[in-house]
């Protein structure tokens, strides 16, 4: 096997491989960590695989095939010779397979220099080739690539990391005729992303169409795609998924099969909102800061999770405390308290839970929806035009500022449970 070909063309696409070769991987599938290139006539062909996910994909441009051949190298070891041996996009680099006595390796060089630039590293014994068909039957989607990794990237950081519940390890994307939606969750904080169709999705109906991918597997779709024009997704059946984005292709195989939550349920309770506050994102921090050096390692160790009382008022301040255990505080910050039917509102909320809230979205603000103290709450993350006399319609009785509506961007909404709840659902099982 011998062929020539631009550094960019091959070190992105190493790149990609790599990402699919070295995470997300299926116990003891003996194939990871592996990247197989096979040069054939007209083009040249990379392939990797997780155990959960195959993917390949396909150069053909700025290509000189001498040789064909195919050779299977070490992820790690490939992919960093390749990005090391010249790190320039316009160069021109020269792939060699070769052997001598027992030892077969790909000699790689870089032939737009005359100094020596060059690295060799052995070729496994063992390749891993696959076809990975377009499905002609099933449910088909399209969307821009960047929507797609955008979406996958934001939510799938919310799915669990305790590894306890199959619902919670995945991503749901519910393609509905008005928007697109893409919703993860540990259980106790969901975050759900929605993005406006530009025009009317005409191949689903008013329910729309609800399909799942693993968490880790998304995470990786994510990164795969970024750079990539547009996306087409593919289920033949819910246990199984292709998308084919410019020259990659992948499958996802053994999805689960489990029905994700009703999350809508909770999501979009806006109108129950006994009031809405508006916080300063900053401020919110700041106050996060001081409860989360209050923290019990000990406890943490043994099973349990650091929280906080969350109590505000129409006063406009906004009090988080820790009063029970070692180490104690209290912080305050200043809100904007917009009542519906009640003047306060009081719960406890998980430390992690109110973490990630203070790091979702790039907005200024966090508004609040003050819904069930014992149960469901909703933050999302908003700008507001203080020059706007507008209300926002979701809670029209609190007659909160109108938010500055960003049509081109998506927008998140998280929804996540009291330590209460928590507490009474461990307790029912």
């Amino acid at each position: 096997m011998k062929f020539r070909v631009q550094r960019k063309a091959i070190h992105e696409a190493f790149k990609a491989m790599h990402e699919v070769a070295t995470k997300g991987i299926k116990s003891e599938f003996k194939m990871a960590h592996c990247i197989t290139l096979k040069a054939n006539k007209d083009s040249l062909m990379l392939y990797a695989s997780n155990g959960n996910m195959d993917a390949q994909c396909e150069i053909t441009k700025g290509l000189q095939i001498e040789q064909e051949g195919i050779a299977t190298l070490d992820a790690n070891k490939s992919y960093s010779m390749v990005s090391a041996v010249n790190r320039s996009d316009d160069a021109e680099l020269e792939f060699e397979k070769t052997t001598k006595g027992d030892s077969t390796s790909l000699r790689i060089r870089d032939t737009s220099v005359k100094r020596k630039a060059w690295a060799k590293l052995p070729v496994k014994s063992v390749d891993h080739v696959f076809s990975l068909p377009t499905p002609r039957k099933g449910f088909k989607h399209s969307l821009s690539a960047p929507t797609l990794s955008e979406a996958l990237g934001i939510v799938a950081r919310y799915k669990d990391y305790m590894q306890y519940e199959p619902v919670h390890l995945v991503v749901c994307m519910h393609f509905l005729p008005e928007c697109n939606r893409f919703i993860c969750g540990d259980g106790g904080l969901f975050g759900c992303l929605e993005y406006k169709n530009t025009t009317t999705n005409s191949d689903v109906d008013a329910d729309g169409a609800k399909y799942i991918l693993p968490a880790d597997q998304a995470s990786i779709i994510s990164h795969l795609v970024q750079d990539k024009k547009d996306a087409t997704i593919f289920y033949k059946d819910p246990q199984s998924c292709s998308i084919e984005s410019d020259n990659i292709k992948l499958l996802v195989k053994g999805i689960p099969d489990i029905r994700y939550v009703e999350y809508q349920d909770y999501a979009y309770k806006h109108a129950d909102a006994s009031a809405v506050v508006d916080i300063p994102r900053e401020e919110f921090r700041r106050c996060l800061d001081l409860i989360g050096a209050a923290e019990d390692l000990d406890i943490k160790e043994e099973g349990s999770y650091h929280s906080c009382t969350f109590e505000v008022a129409d006063n406009g301040v906004l009090d988080f405390a820790v009063l029970d255990g070692k180490f104690q505080c209290e912080t305050q910050c200043s809100v904007k308290f917009y009542e519906a039917s009640s003047s306060s509102f009081k719960s406890e909320y998980a430390y992690d839970i109110l973490a990630s809230v203070a790091n979702a979205g790039k907005s200024s603000v966090l508004r609040f929806y003050a819904i069930d103290p014992d149960g469901v709450v909703i933050i999302e993350p908003i700008d507001i035009d203080p020059d706007s006399k507008g209300e926002d319609p979701k809670t029209p009785d609190a007659h909160a500022p109108i938010r500055i509506d960003k049509v081109d961007e998506p927008q998140l909404i998280l929804f996540f449970t009291s330590v209460e709840s928590d507490d009474e659902e461990n307790n029912e099982e």
